[in-house]
């Protein structure tokens, strides 16, 4: 995880996600173990990134995601099961609410 100043003071941040010091982590995010932010990765603010036991999520580079986005939850497939899953976000994608 970066130690710089781009991740606001109020973000959740866990210690094994990757985070980049060209990307930035705005207020009130929150980011799982199993995250990895591609370089100059955008999260403006509130964004909740889950990454957790059994789902991993990687966003590629360039990317912005805006407040209000949930990403790499648990599917709402009623047959999902509680299997590994997996979230691969491709370079310079905008994800909105």
């Amino acid at each position: 995880m970066s130690t710089s100043n781009n991740i606001h003071p109020t973000a959740i941040v866990a210690p094994s996600a990757h985070i980049p010091a060209s990307s930035t982590v705005g207020p009130y995010c929150t980011i799982g173990p199993n995250v990895t932010l591609g370089e100059d990765c955008r999260l403006l603010s509130h964004v909740v990134l889950v990454g957790d036991d059994i789902g991993h999520i990687t966003i590629g580079r360039g990317s912005s995601i805006y407040p209000f986005a949930c990403l790499a939850v648990a599917p709402q497939d009623l047959k999902y099961a509680g299997e590994p899953t997996r979230c691969t976000i491709g370079e310079n994608t905008t994800i909105r609410e």
